[in-house]
């Protein structure tokens, strides 16, 4: 196992035959299957747990709208947006291998037409999606995140108080103005 928050240098380990698993984003499976075999290259979505399925956080790529526009534009842009997240065009954009989760949640993918985009069309299922006023907030806490769960996998740090500093961290970055987080 090496862990490590260098993504490119991960990722050029996976590459090299170095590593057998990585963890990464899936915007990164295109690129991976351009150099490696596709055969030899798989997803998997998060397992399980005893609370249920898991919901990973996913940031998205939006579609936006600018309220000074005119209102055949706005109607137009909408028809787009309806089309781009129907169900039929949403399963397109997975088979294609773009790297891109479905957001309609009413998609599914057979695993013998694509074991990986079967797995991202469960994975986007269960996921979460980040509000667009939280991003910053939100990459604050992967960082600190990140940086907990390293040490406590490195044996640095307790893994309780890594998740009660990383709590308390999230709670500063949602709401600075709370100065205290009490564990019962």
């Amino acid at each position: 196992i090496i862990l490590d928050d260098e993504v490119f240098f991960l990722r050029e380990k996976f590459i090299s035959g170095e590593l057998a698993y990585l963890i990464d984003s899936t915007d990164s499976l295109p690129q991976l299957k351009e150099v490696i075999d596709e055969t030899d290259v798989g997803v998997s979505p998060l397992p399980s747990g005893a609370a249920g399925p898991a919901s990973p956080l996913a940031s998205l790529d939006v579609i936006a709208f600018n309220r000074a526009a005119a209102p055949a534009k706005i109607q137009a842009g909408l028809r787009l947006a309806e089309f781009l997240t129907n169900a039929s065009q949403q399963q397109k954009l997975v088979l294609e291998e773009t790297g891109h989760i479905p957001v309609n949640r009413t998609v599914t993918i057979r695993p013998r037409l694509s074991e990986a985009g079967s797995a991202m069309a469960k994975q986007g299922a269960t996921s979460i999606a980040i509000p667009l006023d939280y991003v910053d907030a939100f990459n604050q806490i992967r960082r600190v995140g990140d940086e907990a769960y390293l040490q406590a996998l490195e044996g640095d740090s307790d893994s309780i108080e890594a998740a009660i500093y990383l709590f308390h961290e999230a709670g500063q970055s949602y709401y600075p103005r709370i100065y205290a987080i009490h564990v019962f």
